[in-house]
């Protein structure tokens, strides 16, 4: 009997579960729920594009601008490449930058060098990838991104100026792992910035000039009269650069003439330094169109013989390096607080080019309207999102730019605002005034033909002396 009984059993059975995948298989598919093994695939696929090295490694392109543009700052500034973080104005610890996938981010002669570390895939882990930057000979900076082919026609950044250049330095993840494409070009610089850079290359010669002149004046009580009298070659074509065609000595006076492949506004013009001497026979250097030393004769005047003559430079104020005194002993506070003053200019120099191209897209081109803030101009609300080691803000209002000084400036201008205002040309070109600078002759304020939103001048801040100012924007 037990047999018949099971067998029934084992019948029944089989009919309840029938009759249950029956129901469940006629249930619509939308009621139907996905297993765990299908769940599980769900979460696996969207785990693949974060799980893979190269695109954890692509990571690094998102926080790589900030570091761009440190190392681009710096170099518009000194002519050289940032040896560090710290140089480049950031933090000096490289573990300050940190991500899922990065440990550290530093800066070595230029070379962006990103570590990565944490959740990174272990591929990676404790290996770098790098972006160097070089130069083309109108100085727009490009990036060699990890071991990509080095940019044709460029040099490693800062070899042109003769300072501190950029070390090109190989990556260490697998090449597999590479973000693609890996050459990033910012936006060149501004026509006023590459100009500049090349006036600044006369600085990086001019040693040889002053010592010869100091040396001189030392053995004869007099400024040497040409380059002979100095010791030199009497060629004034004996010295010549890339923007440089020739340096000449006339009365102690160091004149150099720019030419080669110097932009066409510089070629055949000249930058002057001037010799003067202290009470004690100290020997202080006027540059440019800066005003004389203080307590301070032409070189020879105490002594009565050849002295010192004056020469007025030819290239404009405005693409003259700053500071332009360049003295043996270490610079007086107001030199300090003038070179702190000037970090904010090539800042500005591209906020005057979106406030420039704004206007003109609010307006036209020949009646450009000036944008009333940080937003119409194209850039972010919030004005302390620009800032640099001596400033801590940088607005627009009305077209006018103003910088407020601040986190590591001395405590004289701190607080302390500087502007640059907009005027307008019967052609719509835009002229800015700085500081006090005296009225644009010949202009109106930006906004006014258009009959819309007029720039307002914004004079210095009371503490902003004129002698901490360039001679440009002073009145």
């Amino acid at each position: 009997m037990e047999p018949v009984i099971m067998n029934t059993l084992r019948v029944f059975y089989l009919c309840c579960l029938a009759t249950i995948m029956t129901l469940l298989l006629a249930q619509p598919t939308s009621a139907q729920r996905p297993s765990i093994a299908d769940l599980q695939a769900q979460i696996d696929a969207l785990q693949v594009p974060l799980d893979s090295p190269a695109a954890q490694v692509r990571t690094a392109l998102n926080i790589l601008p900030e570091f761009q543009e440190a190392v681009a700052r710096y170099f518009w500034v000194e002519g050289e490449v940032p040896a560090n973080r710290t140089e480049a104005g950031m933090t000096a610890t490289s573990t300050d930058t940190s991500t899922n996938y990065i440990t550290a981010v530093a800066i070595v002669n230029g070379t962006i060098v990103v570590t990565f570390g944490n959740y990174a895939d272990a591929s990676i882990v404790a290996k770098s990838m790098t972006f160097t930057p070089y130069e083309s000979v109108d100085l727009t900076i490009s990036w060699r991104c990890g071991a990509a082919p080095f940019p044709f026609w460029f040099n490693l950044l800062g070899t042109a100026g003769g300072g501190q250049a950029a070390a090109y330095i190989a990556p260490t993840i697998p090449a597999s792992t590479y973000p693609d494409p890996c050459i990033m070009t910012p936006q060149p610089a501004s026509h006023n910035d590459v100009i500049r850079a090349q006036v600044r290359n006369s600085l990086d010669i001019l040693p040889v000039f002053q010592e010869a002149v100091a040396k001189s004046y030392g053995e004869l009580g007099e400024a040497p009269v040409n380059r002979a009298a100095a010791g030199l070659t009497h060629i004034s074509t004996d010295t010549q650069t890339q923007f440089i065609s020739e340096v000449e000595i006339v009365n102690g006076t160091i004149i150099v003439t720019f030419g080669n492949n110097a932009n066409p506004l510089i070629d055949g013009k000249v930058m002057t330094f001037t010799p003067y001497e202290s009470i004690d026979q100290t020997v202080v250097w006027r540059c440019g169109s800066d005003s004389a030393p203080s307590n301070a004769g032409l070189l020879g005047t105490f002594g009565g013989g050849t002295t010192a003559t004056y020469v007025a430079p030819t290239i404009l104020p405005m693409h003259q390096p700053e500071p332009c005194i360049l003295r043996s002993q270490p610079g007086s506070q107001d030199e300090i607080i003038r070179a702190q003053v000037l970090e904010a200019f090539d800042v500005v120099a591209t906020l005057q080019d979106a406030v420039e191209a704004a206007g003109a897209a609010l307006g036209s081109p020949s009646q450009p309207v000036a944008p009333s803030n940080r937003t119409e101009a194209g850039l972010t609300a919030v004005g302390t999102d620009t800032v640099g080691l001596y400033f801590h803000s940088v607005d627009i209002w009305n077209g006018t730019i103003t910088v407020t000084y601040g986190n590591e400036a001395n405590s004289v201008i701190a607080y302390e605002t500087l502007s640059w205002t907009p005027y307008e040309s019967v052609d719509g070109t835009i002229v800015w005034r700085c500081g006090a600078a005296p009225f644009p002759a010949g202009t109106q304020l930006m906004g006014t033909s258009a009959f819309s939103t007029t720039a307002v001048y914004v004079a210095p801040s009371s503490g902003m002396l004129s002698k901490y100012l360039p001679h440009h924007c002073r009145p």
